[in-house]
């Protein structure tokens, strides 16, 4: 229990540091948010990112067979074959149900370190108001830090591609395999259902088209009749 006290301390030590840089205490506030949601969110990634990693063959099997029973799906629509249809899409649906409550567990892995950054500020800055920038009203911490937060993790997600390290680090980010099976996109399918279309020019009654004179312009409106006789028959 004393290690953990002495670990607890060091750790606000070191976040307490950034408020304190700044001479106004305000900007002070607002600086030590920054770096708070920084370092949140950049532990909340790398644990997220291993955790990954260390479930990748399970990952990757779900995702195998999530694309192969929709493919088999898509094969069994195109071929008119509406039994092996229902029931390809049927498990491909559960499969797909499967991989998505496993990829939102995999997301709550990467925030599990905001709730303790709430709870230092709250410790730290409980009762506290305030003052937001260019308006003239106060707030608690939350609505400051929460707003900081997600734009600090909307930045992160933009950059970390770019960080060699992250991006390996995270199998999310890495190639499909060459072997890999494509998924047939829907918009595919479609395009094969619809019809061709067919620029099918619009005939007025007693109107023919235009004739084309020799020197390649169309003749006058008055060249367009048709004539009587053609019109009577």
């Amino acid at each position: 229990m004393e290690y953990l006290s002495h670990v607890t301390r060091l750790i606000d030590a070191f976040f307490i540091f950034f408020f304190r840089i700044p001479d106004d205490a305000v900007a002070g506030f607002y600086l030590g948010c920054a770096v708070l949601a920084a370092v949140t969110v950049f532990v909340g990634d790398i644990s997220q990112a291993l955790a990954h990693r260390i479930n990748l063959s399970h990952f990757r099997s779900q995702t195998k067979d999530m694309v192969h029973l929709h493919n088999l799906s898509i094969k069994a629509l195109r071929r008119g074959d509406k039994e092996n249809y229902t029931a390809a899409n049927k498990l491909a649906n559960d499969t797909f149900g499967k991989a998505f409550f496993t990829r939102a567990a995999l997301f709550t892995v990467s925030i599990w370190p905001l709730p303790f950054a709430m709870g230092w500020l709250d410790g730290r800055f409980q009762g506290v108001d305030i003052p937001l920038p260019l308006f003239d009203k106060v707030v608690g911490f939350n609505a400051i830090f929460l707003p900081v937060y997600i734009l600090t993790r909307i930045a992160y997600s933009r950059i970390k591609p770019r960080i060699g390290f992250l991006r390996r680090l995270d199998p999310g980010l890495a190639p499909p395999a060459e072997d890999e099976e494509k998924p047939i996109p829907w918009s595919e399918v479609i395009e094969e259902a619809m019809p061709s279309k067919k620029s099918v020019r619009k005939k007025t009654p007693g109107v023919l088209p235009a004739p084309v004179l020799e020197s390649g312009i169309d003749a006058p409106d008055g060249l367009r009749e048709a004539d009587p006789a053609v019109t009577r028959k």
